[in-house]
């Protein structure tokens, strides 16, 4: 009986896809008791249709496409782990030495005497701060001298001891507190390195405890006018610099750069100070997380015209716009020469955009590394501003 006859099963492995679907749902589907069958026929058959199909998906096209998807998710991992290497586990957590602690509480002495100083820009109880080696010497005396000269009596230094005899610091010397100690540069997250970037916090924390705000900047960040007439807008006790800006895609397009700190609380400068304890990290990022979980927000991030390198680059690239730049922070750059290169470019351009242009000469930034020389050798002391607020023409 032809109604009676069973298909013959084929291999699976030599039908098409078409010819496997197209068959499967040819076989009669017989539910009759009586009648005898072998019981694997039809799921072996469709297991088979289901793991060809499978195959046939991953051949051709579609097997290159995952293997460059594979490919990519490689890459991305290996680059994220350059980008942002993991801190070393075997290092303990940060500790200073008796003798550190001991100069840091003079160091807040010392700018306990400087708030003392008369301003005419800076703000009562008011006291800018930085941090330098060698390493970062010819930016601390560029970054000195651009400096609106009425913020300089309430300047402190916190100084290697080497500056002390060192050409490069003649111009600045004046402005140093001298710790008796050494503050030697180090590779990325090792050695010394995580001092510095740590030591800020401390520093912070003992001249707000004299004062009632302190305005810190690192070696390799210029202001170009006095900032102070934007930072008096600012309702929260802490604002510091934007890691980015103008990318609403980025991770970090909220996140705060230690490179620029306006603190005007003692408490919370204590608070932020013990977040080293928990581990060798850059302090950015335990200081974000610190206020991520703070509700009200205590923090905000500084208007644009306090520029980072890393984005202003791109971002601001005509000289009409560097004009409106209050200070600038050479950060995603290598060496202190090239910092130092970018930070003469965004100066030169400002000068000329506050004279109106001018001549353009061959090396944009000559005026300045000429000057920035005669300070170095002491043929000359730092330009005095025209006022506050005013850019200091170099």
């Amino acid at each position: 009986d032809s109604r009676n006859r069973r298909p013959a099963i084929v291999s699976a492995e030599a039908l098409t896809r078409q010819q496997l679907i197209t068959t499967r749902n040819r076989l009669p589907l017989r539910n009759h008791s009586h009648e005898v069958r072998p019981p694997s026929s039809r799921p072996l058959l469709a297991i088979m249709a289901d793991v060809t199909f499978v195959q046939t998906l991953l051949r051709g096209r579609t097997r290159r496409k995952l293997g460059c998807l594979a490919l990519c998710a490689c890459l991305a991992v290996a680059l994220a782990s350059w980008w942002y290497p993991a801190a070393p586990a075997e290092n303990p957590p940060l500790v200073w030495t008796s003798q550190e602690l001991g100069m840091h509480r003079a160091f807040g002495l010392h700018v306990r005497h400087l708030l003392e100083r008369s301003s005419t820009c800076v703000p009562n109880g008011t006291s800018i701060i930085s941090v330098t080696n060698p390493f970062f010497a010819n930016l601390t005396a560029l970054q000195m001298a651009i400096m609106p000269r009425c913020m300089q009596p309430r300047t402190a230094l916190y100084c290697s001891q080497s500056l002390a005899s060192m050409r490069e610091a003649q111009s600045f010397r004046k402005h140093c507190f001298w710790p008796g100690q050494e503050l030697a540069a180090s590779a990325y997250r090792q050695g010394e390195y995580m001092k510095l970037i740590w030591l800020k916090w401390r520093l912070i924390t003992q001249a707000t405890k004299f004062g009632g705000a302190a305005l810190f900047i690192d070696a390799d960040v210029v202001v170009m006018r006095n900032p102070f007439p934007v930072l008096e807008h600012i309702s929260t006790p802490l604002a510091m610099q934007r890691e980015s800006y103008g990318n609403p895609f980025a991770f970090n397009r909220n996140h705060v750069n230690g490179g620029m700190v306006w603190l005007r609380s003692h408490a919370l400068a204590l608070e932020l100070e013990k977040l080293r304890t928990r581990g060798r990290e850059l302090d950015q990022n335990a200081v974000q997380r610190y206020l991520d979980e703070q509700s009200p927000p205590v923090h905000s991030l500084l208007p644009v015209e306090f520029a980072g390198h890393c984005w202003a680059r791109w971002h601001f690239s005509t000289p009409s716009s560097w004009a409106h730049f209050v200070a600038y922070h050479a950060h995603c750059i290598e060496t202190p020469q090239e910092k130092l290169e970018a930070l003469e470019k965004r100066i030169e351009a400002r000068r000329r955009e506050g004279t109106g242009g001018g001549s353009r000469s061959s090396r944009p930034a000559e005026a300045t590394s000429q000057r920035l020389m005669q300070l170095q050798l002491g043929n000359a002391t730092p330009p005095a501003a025209r006022g506050p607020g005013r850019f200091v023409r170099v």
